[in-house]
């Protein structure tokens, strides 16, 4: 890249190129001892799915991603394959009156739960809308393609599915009406990703950030977690991050209160909670005496399972350079169970209208962020 050829001339300002050859063609005189870790996660697969994301870049938006000039943004968001796209695929907003009046005259069971926002409803009924009508899936994730929304077909057996979105597609669009509209002129680029599992994030991060580096501009990060407060459907928004394993304590930037008033905004009888989230192993979610520790002696909010190693990595990225210093963070969740009380745990399934309102409107305030 070019940061690395000005970096070889910093190093050789005098016939930089003799240089390097004369490391090429000498003998004993150099000795080159390349290191390479062994023991990261899967770290076979996951250069294969960066390279494929590299690819599909070339292939989509036209550079590759150390050539991209220093105007294109780049945005990262580990979230799930639906809702971004969702939200920024214009078919969608058109076709909501269509998809609702099905769901009316099929008297759908969803239709009995509470909802304050009609498009979240017309969300929640797209699964069961699309069995019905194949052809309308189709449909919409041709729409979604040529409104800039691009989907990998591989995952190098990461089981992480990769959506790379061209936002200048989407200047002017007609997408989710609770998201600022794309700018014209917004040239940004989302690297939109599937949750990566436990330890597996720290390896993902470390690559994405590789991969695109200065050109980053945020990194977002929504999933569901165990709350130790609050009800399911409520939003836990962290301020530290602690590893179960050795009780490593990392802080993040507190929370501005507008996040918070526009997170509550955009979830009507709901709660936004806000304290440090415990990064655990599975096994702790049965451990009521530890829940109890955690919660009085630490404070947590909640637990979950990838946090810490996301949070790590761009750290990490942050302090040695590869990204800049002044990225965005932003980090949320949506209470999918509460530890705590037998009735409402992992096996117990959610409702609809417990965990669809808070992920689209996670999802919501985040492209409004970064749009603005």
């Amino acid at each position: 890249s070019a940061d690395e050829a000005n970096g070889l001339v910093r190093i050789w300002p005098q016939q930089t190129l003799a240089r390097v050859l004369e490391l090429v063609r000498h003998r004993e005189m150099f000795h080159l001892d390349i290191r390479k870790q062994t023991n990261n996660w899967n770290s076979r697969r996951t250069d294969l799915w960066t390279a494929q994301i590299g690819q599909a870049m070339r292939d989509t938006i036209g550079f590759d991603p150390s050539e991209l000039p220093a105007d294109r943004r780049v945005h990262i968001i580990s979230s799930n394959t639906h809702s971004v796209s969702n939200c920024l695929n214009p078919w969608f907003a058109q076709n909501r009156a269509d998809v609702l009046s099905w769901a009316k005259e099929r008297q759908h069971h969803a239709l009995q739960e509470e909802w304050h926002n009609e498009s979240d409803l017309a969300y929640a009924m797209m699964r069961d809308y699309f069995k019905c009508f194949p052809e309308k899936a189709r449909e919409a994730a041709l729409e979604g393609r040529g409104f800039g929304i691009y989907t990998l077909q591989e995952t190098a057996s990461t089981g992480i599915q990769v959506q790379i979105i061209d936002c200048a597609a989407l200047a002017g669009a007609a997408i989710d009406p609770d998201v600022i509209p794309v700018p014209a002129g917004n040239t940004d680029i989302i690297i939109n990703i599937d949750y990566a599992f436990g330890q597996q994030a720290e390896h993902i991060m470390r690559n994405l950030v590789m991969l695109f580096g200065s050109n980053v501009a945020s990194i977002n990060f929504f999933g569901k977690a165990g709350t130790l407060y609050g009800a399911r459907g409520d939003i836990l928004v962290p301020t530290a991050f602690i590893e179960q394993t050795s009780d490593l304590f990392q802080p993040l930037p507190q929370p501005a209160s507008r996040v918070i008033a526009d997170l509550e905004n955009r979830l009507p009888g709901r709660q936004v909670h806000v304290g440090p989230m415990l990064t655990v192993e599975g096994t702790l979610m049965q451990n009521r005496m530890m829940l109890h520790f955690y919660r009085r002696i630490w404070n947590c909010a909640g637990l979950e399972m990838e946090g810490t190693y996301y949070y790590r990595q761009v750290l990490e990225a942050t302090q040695i350079g590869v990204i800049p210093r002044d990225v965005e963070m932003r980090f949320f969740y949506y209470v999918s169970d509460l530890p705590m009380s037998p009735d409402f745990g992992l096996a117990s399934p959610m409702a609809l209208s417990e965990g669809v309102p808070p992920l689209y409107a996670i999802t919501r305030h985040i492209l409004s962020g970064i749009f603005s």
